[in-house]
């Protein structure tokens, strides 16, 4: 039998459902411009909230396993 394996969901087990940017460049291991990048291209929905930005940790655990996040 083959198991459903997401690594994704592994890694973002103990992170709030709602990140930061911040939280999302510990996550990836990147700078802060990669993260904005992300952000600006589009491949990485992100919500803005006052002068940052909130990104759902299920459109970062979609996009870590290779779809599109929604």
């Amino acid at each position: 039998m083959r198991q459903n394996h997401t690594p994704g969901r592994e890694v973002l087990a103990g992170w709030p459902e709602v990140l930061r940017t911040g939280d999302v460049q510990e996550i990836l291991g990147v700078g802060r411009k990669e993260v904005y990048r992300l952000i600006a291209n589009g491949a990485l929905p992100a919500v803005r909230a006052g002068r940052g930005y909130r990104i759902l940790k299920a459109a970062l655990v979609e996009w870590l396993e290779g779809g599109k996040a929604p």
